[in-house]
């Protein structure tokens, strides 16, 4: 990957929360290399650009719960999906699905 390309996603990823594990194991880089481009953020050293308008490919962690976390591959953006199984079966049953 290019280091333009990883960059904003880098200082994406850790406005919206995540762990700097979490980034480098998103983006398949080092953590070393995650943690050198947030203390440049932090210090002000560099800025990003916008990240273009894209449709979000989300990747979903394995459903625990009546949500899983998911995060977009191209800029790190976090979102939470609802799980449907047996176990959620009841719940939207009652939910106002209109």
């Amino acid at each position: 990957m290019v280091q333009s390309d990883y960059v904003p996603k880098i200082i994406n990823g850790y406005i919206n929360g995540m762990r700097t594990k979490e980034i480098a194991e998103s983006l398949d880089i080092g953590q070393s290399t995650v943690l050198r481009w947030i203390k440049k953020y932090n210090n002000k050293e560099v800025t990003i650009d916008e990240i273009p308008d894209h449709p979000h490919h989300y990747l979903i962690e394995t459903p625990n719960g009546k949500t899983s976390r998911g995060v977009c591959k191209h800029c790190l953006i976090q979102k939470d999906f609802n799980n449907v199984g047996h176990a959620n079966i009841a719940w939207l049953r009652n939910k106002d699905l209109t």
